[in-house]
């Protein structure tokens, strides 16, 4: 649930005051306010936005190509994701795992609106530079973000409303972003689940390149590498993301768990807890 109006500008005027300390955890998401103290703490001054430069051309070709593959899975992923909102005054932009956008796509209505805020591929968007954002917010916690109006902490994006979800690779490490920003008054249904679910496609279909090639076999004498059936298993009933995270947590890379020694035969399988 979304604060309500007064409530976050009330916590605003904290933050335009320098007092954090005041805001009361019922006037705005602690997701927010951690995020404007770790701004703060890098010495951003809400009130005075800084010039932050895109990178240069070449940067820009020189960080797609080192981020070829996942760069294509992307592109089409976002264009997949921009052809369910298409009309809804959206663009949606794929950034690297600094948050550095490498490629967007804007609805015609809301093109013009993008550009004058700078949501364009080669544009920076690390929290220590451009403050609370959705993009830099996610890439600082991990997590997924929702900025909504004016808890940006810089005003000129007061009019939007971001949403972003990291994007992990097999072993967990960040690898890129995924974010769609619009006008903060148009509807916002489903999209932070439209962007959730992106991020676990462009994840799974990572995974699936990443491990073509691996053996998926019943190994020697009749031994079944369990595990990997239970991942091909959880590919095909769309469960990628409870399962990567279940082993993961455990320690147990993607990569380890398709070579683990200690796996049960064929026959004992179904007794073993996954």
């Amino acid at each position: 649930m979304r604060t309500n109006n007064l409530n976050t500008r009330e916590a605003r005027a904290c933050l335009m005051a320098g007092r954090l300390n005041d805001i009361r955890p019922s006037w705005i998401a602690s997701q927010i306010r951690e995020s404007w103290q770790r701004c703060l703490s890098a010495r951003l001054n809400p009130e005075s936005l800084p010039v932050v430069d895109p990178v240069s051309a070449d940067q820009l070709k020189e960080l797609r190509a080192q981020n070829a593959r996942l760069c294509d899975i992307a592109r089409i992923e976002i264009k997949n994701l921009y052809s369910q909102i298409a009309g809804s005054h959206f663009v949606i932009a794929f950034a690297t795992k600094e948050a550095v956008i490498l490629d967007s796509v804007a609805d015609p209505s809301f093109s013009a609106i993008a550009q004058s805020c700078g949501i364009l591929p080669g544009s920076h968007w690390e929290e220590e530079v451009r403050g609370t954002n959705a993009l830099g917010c996610a890439a600082a916690t991990l997590m997924p973000a929702v900025v909504h109006a004016s808890e940006h902490f810089f005003l000129d994006n007061c009019h939007l409303t971001c949403v972003a979800n990291p994007i992990f690779d097999h072993a967990d490490r960040l690898i890129g972003l995924i974010d769609a920003s619009s006008d903060c008054r148009s509807r916002q249904i489903n999209t932070v689940a439209l962007i959730r679910m992106s991020a676990l496609h462009i994840e799974a279909e990572l995974f699936r390149d990443t491990f073509k090639a691996r053996d998926f076999k019943a190994s020697d004498e009749g031994r079944l590498n369990c595990t990997t059936v239970v991942w091909r298993s959880c590919f095909r009933a769309g469960a990628f993301e409870v399962v990567r995270s279940c082993n993961v947590r455990r320690g147990l890379g993607i990569s380890k768990i398709l070579h683990r020694n200690d796996l049960p035969q064929h026959k004992n399988r179904g007794n073993r807890k996954v």
